[in-house]
């Protein structure tokens, strides 16, 4: 009787396998990183509009500490010119915020911030202002719902002293926050930089 030896020989992978292997894995790619984008800008808007909605806090604070008056100050800091004399946004709110947190920064920005130490627009239109000021029937301002007053200044060309700074978009939609405290995203047709002047 002759014994047979079974010979466990591993045969490998055709090409034919071998690219079959490897146009799963691309469509599996494909629709996986579609989704990690999205909760990556998500999560970039969640963090700007939690930002904005603290920034509102300390408005809420310094109105009550300076009789009903929005911050006296300039809409971004150095090296953005303007015109007015004033602090920028984020030493006028000084005391109003604990400081140990950045509220100041939106998570999808990585340009503005570097130079401005602020990520966000704050409308000098409205600075210094009671609320009750920036109602404007004529122009549509019925009320603090319809008052814009910061938003992130993402895809903006600002001039600046030795040519222009360049801020590339980072969301779909600015996040703006209302004179209400209620924050939302507006687009770049809906979100004139000086509304109410």
């Amino acid at each position: 009787m002759r014994r047979r030896h079974s010979t466990s020989r591993w045969r490998g992978l055709t090409l034919i396998e071998l690219l079959a292997v490897i146009a799963g894995l691309a469509v599996l790619l494909g629709v996986l990183l579609p989704i990690m984008n999205t909760a990556s800008i998500e999560a970039h808007r969640t963090g700007c509009q939690s930002n904005l909605y603290r920034i509102g806090l300390a408005f809420t604070s310094h109105m009550q500490d300076n009789d009903g008056r929005l911050p006296l100050a300039r809409p971004l800091d150095e090296p953005v010119p303007c015109r007015l004399p004033e602090p920028p946004l984020t030493v006028a709110l000084l005391g109003h915020f604990r400081p140990t947190v950045d509220i100041f920064i939106c998570p999808g920005d990585g340009e503005l911030y570097t130079h401005c130490q602020m990520s966000y627009w704050y409308n000098e239109s409205v600075s210094h202002k009671r609320m009750s000021e920036l109602v404007d029937r004529s122009r549509g301002i019925v009320g603090p719902t319809m008052v814009p007053m910061i938003w992130d200044a993402d895809a903006t060309v600002f001039d600046v002293p030795g040519g222009q700074l360049r801020v590339p978009r980072f969301h779909l939609l600015r996040q703006t926050i209302f004179g209400d405290l209620h924050v939302d995203g507006l687009s770049d047709q809906h979100t004139p930089m000086h509304p109410l002047r």
